[in-house]
């Protein structure tokens, strides 16, 4: 049967009813909207058939839009009139037998949007299906989980971390082969610089801010990539994958196009006119303004027309896609909607189906086939119908699993053909297929030969069988974790540089563990936030942390700790305290940068010693400890990490000689010039790199690279030679040193931005920022770019750039000519050349492995870790397998509202080899999940026995 969704601005109601044609096995339908009670003569979008109650059949769900733009709609009190039930709301209609019954207000789906796109796939794996719905403009998406009641409750907010901003077409599909549904959603944005800057929808920071408050969410003008955890929250993706900007598009939709056992993703794209346009809406809002006459075709002319390609991305196998749409044959630039793929020649691969505005719908036929990959598919028996409809496979081969829901629905008003295609590669036969029917029943086949149409029979369902659960090798303790939580002070670093991107006033909370008062037990001291005091906290045989009573720190509260770290400072044979001072709050006076010294009466009892240092006014993050000129003592060098206001200049740095009695004296010009200013420095390790005897340096930062520095009687210079680190500027997190792969030296775990950004410098188009007053008015500016072929554009937008440096309104009087200008004709080769000027090449978090020889060999690790920036580590055994593990996790919630906030690390373990190789381990298997905004990992022992714990 046939539902047709209908819209348009008509006044009459009976012109945009819905329509539903009833098959009546002749080869003629019978048109029965009104006497079944679907006719709905809202706007309707799209229509989605699935058996929401297993009675048997099936049920329908229509997104539908107001009537009215969206300016004036949500300048309404949206709530009052969803609970008056006044709005346009989506509807669930409940299949009867021979008519449909709304219960869209009982079913707690009565709601208001703009709905372009809808999906339905059982997406925490609770064996009930779930409504996904993407809406336009300001409201944000909705996913209902559906209740064992059969009611459902949208919970967007609680299982993603952001969402699109102008939600379009969507699909659910599990993408990278886990067996759990991903979901992919489409938005505006051109990856075409010129165009990006043309059409680029101003951000403002305080509506963004207000939309959040108002529970709205925090949504981006990116395509999104919404990627299953497992446990029924999903982490974006989207920029990591290669695929957030597409243009103006429509339909996603995930198969494997090439049989190579991956979805591949295919983006239609295009829209009669740009009405996005910055400059078209100057020039609108000026006739408004001045109340011209024009005629609607006369402004329909001042409308630019572009016509953009379709997308076609290919499947790495590694959660990323690659651009191959010219390769497989989408060169026309052409404006297209709703896509759709099927079989149509019976050859063992997906043909596509793609409708274009104004043009003749084409068929591209897929000749893939010519590769030699195998592929199976799939029929249910009854496919398309009540029984078969929502159906899982899922099927294993020597290649790993593969899974599917049976839901021809997706993508944008577009409904595929009704069997699933697998695409084997190489592999000639699948060794087990399971099909879990609706009711929850299960049909096994195994052994099953490749290239075949299989039909499987629903006579052949059995009771699915108990699958032991997998344990997790972690469990969460938070009775036993300290009771202290982080208070961020809240400081808006944008409002004092406006185009820097991100916060760097928000770097804490970090830990710093030892056994401070000789109980056997690991103590632990967490940072405190600016006007918070940091807090120390004493190990127990019970496993839980006390607080202590010794607190001298609670007297510097009005300092933002960053990093800390226990080591005995005036030899005395216990451990002390030293405490780093930072952020990037310009209202702090300096004295309150100062690091601090607690010494220890060897019982856990500190007292502040105010002479410990000289005055050091540097707002810092870590430390390195150690002794660097071989006298019995420890030294310290501190790395400066900003000057608030001033990003990116190098703060001061400085290396610190112990005297034996805790009193420390900056030796830097003397001994360690060039480390005076040598970056805003992130994390330092001491470590005897060329086996000498003595401790040589380590450091690493923002727009910094990973850098030796030579120990010489305690004297350092910058290393001599090739260290195989060059080139590995970027912005550096963390570091730990550890001897993964068991050849006696020490390897460097470095922990990076991710991949998950817009930020993809490379050694071929690295990131830049200069930092100069451009506009001469006494403050410097900053300015981030990034080449685009050959020329060097500014990431950011015409009206954000402005607000720095207002006058590039002047030199640039429209959006057009702003975005064709490079950096140099923005702001002046002069300006430029005389900037301080950094680069970044390397963004990925990554290993050093020594050499052994001096050198080190830089190595990305997965990129399951690449999702966030990885703040901290910890090298531990997990499993016992005698090899070190990794543990990591770190996210960053303080970017500028133009950049998609860093929201999509989870943690994660990585299991070592021993031999420079690690495996991911999923949430379930590992048990560690930690979906926050995390600073940093410790590992701590107390406890019976002493057992290994993890702190975040």
């Amino acid at each position: 049967d046939v539902y047709v969704c209908r819209a348009g601005w008509y006044k009459d109601p009976g012109k945009r009813s819905n329509r539903l044609y009833l098959n009546q096995q002749d080869g003629t339908f019978k048109e029965v909207a009104e006497a079944w009670g679907v006719a709905d003569t809202t706007r309707s979008t799209q229509g989605i058939f699935f058996d929401r109650d297993k009675d048997g059949d099936l049920d329908l769900f229509v997104i539908n839009t107001p009537l009215q733009s969206g300016s004036k709609l949500f300048n309404d009190d949206i709530a009052r009139l969803i609970q008056q039930r006044r709005s346009p709301s989506d509807r669930l209609y409940r299949n009867d037998g021979d008519r449909f019954t709304d219960i869209t207000a009982q079913s707690g789906l009565w709601n208001m949007g703009y709905g372009l796109g809808v999906c339905v796939s059982d997406l925490d794996g609770n064996g009930i299906e779930d409504i996904y719905v993407a809406n336009d403009y300001m409201e944000r998406d909705f996913m209902y989980m559906g209740q064992p009641d059969g009611s459902y409750t949208e919970e967007v907010r609680q299982r993603t971390g952001h969402i699109t901003n102008n939600g379009m077409g969507c699909d659910i599909a599990d993408y990278n082969n886990d067996g759990l549904p991903d979901i992919v959603v489409l938005d505006m944005v051109s990856e075409d610089h010129v165009r990006s800057k043309m059409n680029m929808g101003a951000m403002s920071t305080e509506e963004f801010w207000r939309s959040v408050q108002f529970g709205y969410h925090f949504q981006y003008m990116f395509n999104t990539l919404q990627l299953n955890n497992g446990n029924g929250t999903f982490s974006e993706v989207g920029q990591l994958a290669g695929i957030s900007k597409t243009d103006w598009s429509w339909a996603p939709l995930l198969a494997d196009l090439d049989n190579d056992g991956w979805k591949d993703l295919l983006v239609t794209n295009g829209f009669k006119r740009d009405t996005r346009d910055n400059d078209y809406t100057i020039a609108a809002e000026k006739i408004a303004q001045e109340r011209q006459k024009v005629s609607y075709l006369d402004m329909l002319s001042l409308i630019p027309s572009t016509r953009i390609r379709n997308y076609l991305f290919r499947n790495n196998g590694d959660l990323t896609f690659s651009d191959v749409s010219e390769e497989w044959g989408f060169t026309t630039a052409v404006n297209s909607n709703g896509a759709a793929y099927a079989d149509l020649d019976g050859d063992g691969d997906l043909d596509l189906v793609i409708n274009h505005m104004e043009a003749t719908s084409l068929v591209y036929e897929n000749r893939s086939e010519r590769s030699g990959n195998h592929w199976l598919r799939v029929r249910p028996e009854g496919a398309g119908g009540p029984l078969a409809m929502g159906c899982k496979v899922r099927l294993n081969t020597a290649s790993g699993i593969q899974s599917q829901e049976l839901q021809p629905c997706r993508g944008f008003q577009s409904s595929m053909e009704p069997v699933l295609h697998f695409g084997l590669g190489q592999e000639s036969h699948v060794e087990q297929l399971v099909l879990t029917w609706p009711d929850g029943l299960e049909s096994v086949l195994n052994d099953i030969a490749a290239d075949q149409v299989l039909t499987v029979a629903r006579s052949s369902a059995r009771p699915a069988e108990q699958r032991t659960p997998v344990v997790p090798l972690l469990v969460e303790d938070r009775p036993s974790a300290p009771a202290f939580r982080h208070e961020e002070n809240g400081w808006n670093d944008f409002a004092i540089q406006v185009l820097i991107p991100h916060k760097r006033s928000e770097d804490g909370p970090l830990l710093c563990v030892a056994d401070v008062n000789s109980d056997g037990h690991d103590d632990m001291y967490v940072g405190g936030a600016r006007r918070q005091s940091g807090a120390l906290f004493l190990g127990s045989a019970s496993g839980k942390f006390i607080a202590a009573a010794s607190r001298p720190w609670s007297e510097h509260a009005d300092r933002e700790d960053m990093g800390s770290q226990f080591f005995d400072a005036d030899d005395d044979g216990d451990l002390d305290l030293l405490v780093m001072s930072g952020s990037n709050e310009t209202n702090q006076y300096e004295h309150q940068f100062q690091p601090r010294l607690y010494l220890n009466d060897g019982q856990g009892r500190f007292t502040y010693r105010s002479d410990a240092f000289p005055i050091l006014m540097t707002s810092a993050m870590r430390c390195a400890v150690g002794d660097v000129d071989g006298d019995g003592d420890d030294d310290i060098f501190i790395g400066g990490r900003i000057l608030p206001g001033q990003y990116p200049r190098s703060p001061r740095s400085y290396l610190l000689m112990n005297d034996g009695t805790g009193r420390f004296l900056d030796v830097t010009v003397e001994r360690a010039p060039h480390l005076a200013e040598t970056g805003m420095v992130t994390d330092a390790l001491f470590m005897d790199h060329d086996a000498d005897g003595d401790l040589d340096l380590v450091t690493l930062g923002e727009w910094m690279p990973i850098a030796l520095h030579r120990n010489d009687g305690g004297t350092f210079s910058p290393w001599s030679g090739t260290t195989g680190l060059e080139g590995s500027e970027g912005w550096w997190e963390r570091m730990v040193a550890s001897d993964l792969d068991k050849d006696g030296d020490l390897d460097l775990i470095c922990g990076n931005l991710g991949w998950n950004s817009k930020f993809h410098g490379t050694a071929e188009h690295p990131l830049h920022v200069y930092f100069n007053d451009f506009d001469e008015n006494g403050r410097p500016d900053v300015v981030l770019a990034k080449a685009q072929g050959d020329v060097l554009y500014p990431v950011r937008g015409r009206e954000c750039s402005s607000q720095q440096c207002p006058n590039i309104l002047e030199k640039f009087p429209n959006y057009t000519s702003f975005a064709h200008a490079s950096v140099e004709q923005i702001y002046s080769p002069e300006k430029i050349a005389s900037s301080i000027h950094l680069k970044a090449h390397h963004m990925r978090s990554s290993v050093a492995w020594n050499n052994g020889d001096g050198t080190f060999t830089l190595n990305d690790l997965p990129n399951i870790v690449q999702t966030s920036p990885m703040k901290g580590i910890v090298v531990f055994d997990v499993n016992g397998d005698g090899n070190q593990d990794l543990i990591c996790a770190g996210n960053h919630w303080g970017a500028e509202v133009e950049t998609i906030r860093y929201d999509a690390g989870t943690g994660r373990v990585l299991l070592g080899d021993g031999k420079g190789g690690f495996t991911p381990m999923t949430i379930q298997e590992s048990g560690f999940f930690v979906w926050s905004n995390v600073r940093d990992l410790a590992l701590v022992r107390n406890g019976l026995g002493n057992m290994p714990r993890l702190l975040v």
